[in-house]
């Protein structure tokens, strides 16, 4: 694996959000969902991994609310958290849900030729 999240990412039900360590991030259109290089400097594998072919440009989101895979750009250092998570999604989260529960969506990380590369989940807590 060569990419990580900061998972869960928790949200109250005035729509702000925080990381799993509790602390405030931006705004929902403002917040990037940063993907961490998870690579071991020491591995033999490091500069093959770091090529253009193991690179996240995009990323295909699988919502646990709708039927549809999204493609998504994820370049910058990761996805926006609006590019991920719907305004109806994110509706649902702060209006609907109980505090503790959870969604979980799955984003297949693509390279420039949106082949996919990783897949990673990123779970959304109601606080």
């Amino acid at each position: 694996m060569k990419y990580s999240v900061s998972s869960p990412i928790f949200v109250d039900g005035n729509g702000t959000i925080y990381n799993s360590e509790g602390n405030e991030r931006p705004s929902y259109k403002n917040c990037r969902i940063y993907l961490n290089n998870t690579l071991d400097p020491t591995d033999t594998d490091l500069v093959r991994f770091n090529s253009t072919t193991y690179m996240a440009r995009y990323a295909y989101v699988i919502s646990p609310i709708s039927d549809k895979i999204r493609l998504v750009l994820a370049s910058g250092g990761g996805p926006m958290l609006k590019y991920i998570v719907t305004e109806d999604d994110f509706r649902y989260v702060t209006t609907t849900m109980n505090k503790g529960e959870q969604l979980t969506y799955v984003l297949i990380l693509a390279n420039a030729n949106k082949r996919g590369i990783q897949k990673l989940e990123l779970a959304f807590e109601r606080k």
